[in-house]
C-alpha cells in the first residue's frame, strides 16, 4: 500500500483553465469528471438526465416562450457550466488526458441564435413524462454534448394534465450532479418572472468576470478552500484505496442481480419508482429517528436483502456497494456543480440475516451494519485529494477492455442519496408569478450496476432505479423493486398500502 501511496502522491497536480483566446478557455476533466465522460461514451448515454419540473404561470404563451429563451440565453454567462461542451474521450491519449471540457463567450447574434438552435426548443406534440422517456432512449445530441432545455407546452384539452407547462433541462453526469441540478431550476424560474420578452439579444449576457464562474474540479475547490497537508492527503488516498481494494477483491463472493450480456439495441431505457405519501414517508421517518438510522441505510439494506432473497446462492458471502456521498459536508461546492463520488464497501453476510421472510429487526441490523462501515469515510474532507488517483484505474481497465465488457457488474447495488429537493412553489415578479408542482427525474442507464436513487420532494419520499430492458428483465426488476418495498413495509406496516409503479 505505501508504495502505491507514493507514487500517487507524485502525479501530475491538477490544472486550471487555460485560455485558448480571448473569448475561450479550456482544460482537462478530472476524476468523477473523466469516468464519467468515458462511462457515457462507452455504455452509450449512461448517466445522462432529462429532469423537468411542471408549473402553471399568469405570463401568456407566446411571452412565456420568449422569456424561458431569453432567461435560458443569459444562463450561458451567469452559469457557464451549462454551456460547456465536452470533447469525446481520446482513446489514445494518456488516461489523465482522457476527456477536455471547453466553454467560449458568445460574441454576435449570429452566435447566440447558433447556441440557441442547439440547445434550446419548445415542444408541443408531447408529455414532459413523453418526452423524458423519449429522451432516455438516446444519448445526447448536442453539439459536445451541451445541455438542452425544453419548454414544453401541454395541450389545454388534455385533462390528464395537471400543469400546463414543464421545464425539462437534459444533461451531462460530466458537468453536474442531482444537488446542482436543482439550483438551475431555481434561478431559471427567477430569471423568467423578472427578466424581459422579446427577442434573444446579446444585451442579456454579462461576462464580466466570467472566467471566475467556470466550473472547476472539486479537488480544486478542496485544495484552494482547505489547503490541506501532506500528511492529510496521504491519509485520504490511504482510506479511500483501503475502501476500494476491499470491495474489488471481494466481487466473486457478492451477490449480484442476473444481467443479460447486452443485447445490443434492442429494448428500452425504463425505470421502477415507489413514492410514498407524505403521512407514510412522515411514519417511515419517525421510525427511523427511533432507531437512529437514516433512510439511506435503510433502504440500502432493505435493497441488498432484496437481492439476496430472490437471487442469492451458495456462495455468497456478502455485498459490495457503492454509496454517495457529498463533498458539500465538508466546503462550499458553488463552482463545483460536479461534487459526488462514491464510497465502494464490502458488507459480508450474518447467517441469520438469510433465513426466511424479511423481519424488522434484520433490516434495521443491517442497515446499521452498513452505517458501521460507511462511517469511517464521512469522518474527513481528505479523501477529495485521492479521488483522481483512485479513478485513474478505473479509467486505465475501462480504455483496455473489450466494449462488451466496459459495463459489467461491478456492485451489487448502489445507492444515491439526493437528499431534500428545495424548489421554491412559487417565484414572483410585480407582474408575474410561476406556481411550480413537480420534480421529475430520470436517468439512462445501460449498464449491469443497479443505481437506486433517493429523494423526499415536499415531505414526500421517492425511490427510482433506471435501468435497460436489454440488461434487466423487466419482470425481474418488478419483483426486485416489489421484494425492497416488502423489506421496507417490514420496518413500517403503513407502506403494505403503497404500490410500486413503472415508467
Amino acid at each position: 500500500m505505501s508504495d502505491l501511496v507514493n507514487t500517487a502522491l507524485t502525479a501530475t497536480p491538477l490544472q486550471p483553465w487555460r485560455q485558448l483566446d480571448s473569448s475561450s478557455w479550456t482544460r482537462q476533466c478530472f476524476s468523477a469528471e473523466s469516468f464519467f465522460s468515458l462511462f457515457e461514451v462507452v455504455a452509450d448515454g449512461t448517466g445522462q438526465m432529462p429532469v423537468f419540473v411542471t408549473f402553471d404561470t399568469n405570463i401568456v404563451e407566446a411571452e412565456l416562450v420568449e422569456r424561458v429563451r431569453n432567461a435560458w440565453l443569459s444562463c450561458h454567462a451567469s452559469m457557464p457550466h451549462v454551456a460547456v461542451a465536452i470533447s469525446d474521450p481520446n482513446h489514445e491519449a494518456e488516461v489523465s488526458e482522457v476527456s477536455s471540457m471547453t466553454y467560449t463567450m458568445l460574441r454576435s447574434e449570429a452566435n447566440a441564435q447558433e447556441w440557441l438552435q442547439d440547445t434550446f426548443s419548445v415542444v408541443r406534440d408531447k408529455s414532459a413524462a413523453d418526452l423524458q422517456h423519449a429522451l432516455c432512449q438516446k444519448p445526447l445530441a448536442t453539439r459536445g454534448r451541451r445541455s438542452k432545455l425544453y419548454l414544453v407546452v401541454a395541450s389545454k384539452t388534455d385533462s390528464g394534465n395537471a400543469s400546463h407547462y414543464a421545464l425539462l433541462w437534459h444533461s451531462s453526469h460530466v458537468i453536474i450532479d442531482a444537488f446542482s441540478r436543482q439550483q438551475l431550476f431555481d434561478k431559471l424560474f427567477r430569471k423568467v418572472v423578472a427578466g424581459r420578452s422579446g427577442k434573444p439579444s446579446m444585451d442579456s449576457l454579462d461576462y464580466s468576470n466570467v472566467f471566475d464562474r467556470l466550473p472547476v474540479p472539486i479537488a480544486s475547490a478542496y485544495e484552494a478552500q482547505l489547503k490541506p497537508t501532506e500528511e492529510q492527503r496521504q491519509q485520504g488516498l490511504k482510506e479511500i484505496l483501503t475502501s476500494s481494494h476491499l470491495a474489488r477483491s471481494k466481487m466473486p463472493e457478492a451477490i449480484h442481480l442476473p444481467f443479460e450480456q447486452y443485447g445490443g439495441d434492442k429494448g428500452e431505457a425504463t425505470c421502477w419508482r415507489l413514492e410514498l405519501s407524505v403521512q407514510q414517508t412522515q411514519d417511515l421517518l419517525d421510525e427511523f429517528r427511533r432507531e437512529n438510522l437514516s433512510i439511506t441505510y435503510a433502504v440500502s439494506a432493505a435493497a441488498t436483502l432484496a437481492i439476496q432473497q430472490l437471487y442469492g446462492r451458495n456462495g455468497n458471502a456478502g455485498a459490495t456497494l457503492a454509496i454517495s456521498r457529498h463533498a458539500r459536508r465538508w466546503i462550499d461546492t458553488s463552482l463545483a456543480p460536479l461534487a459526488i463520488d462514491s464510497v465502494p464497501l464490502w458488507v459480508p453476510f450474518a447467517q441469520h440475516w438469510l433465513q426466511g421472510e424479511p423481519t424488522r429487526e434484520v433490516v434495521l441490523e443491517v442497515g446499521r451494519r452498513i452505517k458501521t462501515e460507511l462511517q469511517p469515510y464521512l469522518e474527513s474532507p481528505h479523501y477529495i485529494a485521492a479521488i483522481d488517483y483512485v479513478v485513474k484505474p478505473r479509467l486505465a481497465a475501462m480504455m483496455a477492455a473489450p466494449r462488451d465488457n466496459r459495463t459489467a457488474a461491478s456492485f451489487s447495488v448502489s445507492v444515491s442519496s439526493q437528499g431534500i429537493i428545495h424548489m421554491e412553489p412559487e417565484f414572483r415578479s410585480r407582474e408575474h408569478v410561476i406556481k411550480t408542482h413537480g420534480y421529475h427525474i430520470a436517468g439512462r442507464s445501460t449498464g449491469a450496476n443497479p443505481w437506486i436513487s433517493i429523494n423526499t420532494f415536499r415531505g414526500q419520499l421517492r425511490l427510482r432505479c433506471d435501468y435497460h430492458t436489454s440488461v434487466f428483465a423487466r419482470n425481474l426488476m418488478e419483483k426486485y423493486a416489489a421484494q425492497i418495498k416488502l423489506n421496507l413495509d417490514s420496518i413500517c406496516s403503513s407502506l403494505g398500502r403503497q404500490t410500486v409503479g413503472g415508467v
